[in-house]
């Protein structure tokens, strides 16, 4: 979503998903961590684990820094802005590079029932949802061209981590980014030119 943000809307385009992913990332991995910590535990719920799990969740503590030195107003060393800057430039391609490293291309020749539910959920029924919310809260223009790219992309790469570690079906999980990262290829242009339809 980022790098298509940045492609197509330059650093403002950039900054809108950063708010989003601001908004998302800590939401969607305290939910996932604790669903799985719930289902894939053989001892049931256990609530300390279930926030140790999320505290060590390199996103969320990323997030709640991040967070944290946004709201105290702390001032970066100059140095350390420039090196966290750097850094952050290079882990967008490395991120793209991890992404495509961990694709399984023999899924995509033969996706079981289950990845195309994926599919369905992630790259239609997600985007659908977003848009009417969207559309609700009142965003247009480019807000809401961002909101939908947000909506559109295929599931994270790293969740393949987190399942691999909490004992979930690591495989079938990147059987899934694979086929959607090649549908939404094709789906997320359509999504983006209706998205400028709609909003107007």
């Amino acid at each position: 979503a980022l790098a298509v943000a940045l492609e197509l809307y330059g650093p403002e385009g950039g900054a809108l998903v950063a708010v989003a992913m601001a908004a998302l990332i800590p939401l969607v991995n305290v939910a996932n961590v604790t669903l799985m910590a719930m289902l894939l535990s053989s001892e049931g719920p256990d609530a300390k684990k279930i926030l140790w799990q999320i505290a060590k969740n390199p996103l969320i503590q990323g997030c709640a820094i991040g967070l944290a030195i946004n709201l105290l107003g702390v001032e970066l060393w100059h140095p350390l802005h420039t090196l966290l800057d750097i850094l952050g430039r290079g882990a967008l391609g490395a991120g793209l590079l991890a992404v495509g490293a961990g694709l399984r291309v023999r899924y995509a020749l033969k996706p079981s029932r289950e990845i195309w539910l994926s599919v369905a959920l992630k790259l239609a029924l997600t985007p659908l949802v977003a848009a009417m919310a969207a559309l609700a809260f009142g965003l247009s223009g480019e807000a809401f061209e961002i909101a939908m790219i947000c909506a559109a992309v295929p599931t994270a790469m790293n969740g393949f981590i987190l399942a691999r570690q909490m004992g979930g079906d690591a495989e079938l999980y990147a059987g899934a980014v694979t086929v959607q990262t090649a549908i939404a290829a094709l789906s997320m242009p359509v999504i983006i030119s209706l998205a400028r339809a709609l909003g107007g």
